[in-house]
């Protein structure tokens, strides 16, 4: 059945529908639960998902992330999630106790760091009331660590990584059609003639008609479109309607979404650590570039993770593609 529009009551009965039909038959999920209670469960789940998914992804594999009763979806469905978000452990950056970790775990961790370090640093009455471990680990591994997470979040501050992407062309088979997730949003992906692609949602390329895929082989920067054959197309947009000036602020959006789930953890990371406007941390910003980011910013914060058609994430989106176009990444 083709839609053109469809409203958000139908598109859940059709996916509720499909649900059933998929279980149809089967008695265990394939993460060997129980199929009719796990299906009981995510009827339950369906009507919120118009405010998002709670993910959480650990750095060592595409396909690692923290269960939740919300990703049980994608277990009746049978459809595999992944994200880019890997670490590679070849560079030792950041050290494998801490790459275990999740993404909220690493989070709370610096979070930790950071307090107790300031803490510490503050005038004590006596010497000997400094303390020289926190959860077994000295004050020299604290701070080394911290700033191997600080460095680790803001060289990855895209989500994707050139380890994460060889490992999901090396995983994703030929093919089949997956969901990919990075910076809080889901992309349908396909896998097709050796090569991933990632179908177009951004509204810049609405008015587009030959823009249906485009292809994830890069880390950062301009990427290849194709159309629903695809075959590679030259078009015009995504970056609807607000033409180059928009790209600065995208930039400044792409980073502070980045660290926005920070904020959420604890309102003095952000204060202490990244300041608490847009211009604390990146300087002035002049004219109609001002505006839009701080309007933008604005409204993520209030709309934070309810809203995956926000401008804020289309921004987001936008700067993914165009971020410097200078890493290149070619897998076979």
């Amino acid at each position: 059945m083709d839609f053109s529009e469809i409203k958000e009551v139908e598109l859940l009965q059709q996916l509720a529908t499909y649900l059933l039909e998929k279980s149809e038959g089967r008695s265990e999920s394939d993460s060997g639960v129980n199929i009719e209670y796990q299906l009981h469960d995510v009827m339950e789940i369906l009507p919120t998902l118009q405010k998002g998914l709670d993910v959480n992804v650990k750095f060592t594999h595409p396909q690692g992330f923290e269960f939740t009763e919300q990703l049980s979806l994608f277990d009746v469905a049978t459809i595999n999630l992944y994200h880019g978000w890997v670490v590679d452990e070849a560079d030792g950056n950041l050290p494998k106790t801490l790459a275990s970790l999740s993404y909220n775990q690493l989070v709370e961790k610096l979070v930790q760091y950071k307090t107790f370090l300031q803490d510490d640093s503050k005038p004590k009455a006596n010497e000997a009331e400094k303390s020289e471990k926190f959860n077994g680990e000295s004050r020299s591994e604290i701070s080394r660590n911290e700033a191997a997470i600080e460095l680790f979040l803001t060289e990855t501050a895209t989500q994707l990584t050139y380890r994460g992407l060889e490992m999901l062309h090396r995983d994703v088979p030929e093919g089949s059609l997956c969901v990919f997730f990075r910076n809080n949003h889901f992309s349908t992906m396909y896998r097709k003639d050796h090569s991933l692609y990632l179908l177009i949602t951004d509204l810049g390329y609405v008015n587009q008609s030959s823009a249906v895929w485009e292809k994830l082989d890069v880390i950062d920067g301009d990427t290849e479109i194709v159309d629903s054959s695809f075959e590679s197309r030259k078009v015009t947009g995504g970056d609807s309607g607000f033409g180059e000036s928009v790209q600065d602020a995208d930039h400044l959006l792409a980073l502070q979404l980045q660290q926005g789930d920070n904020i959420a953890i604890d309102p003095t990371f952000t204060h202490s650590t990244y300041g608490d406007s847009l211009s604390d941390r990146y300087g002035t910003i002049e004219g109609d570039d001002a505006s839009f980011a701080r309007a933008i910013y604005e409204q993520e914060k209030e709309m934070a993770r309810k809203s995956r058609q926000s401008e804020t994430q289309q921004a987001l989106n936008r700067q993914i593609q165009r971020t410097n176009s200078r890493s290149l990444c070619a897998v076979q």
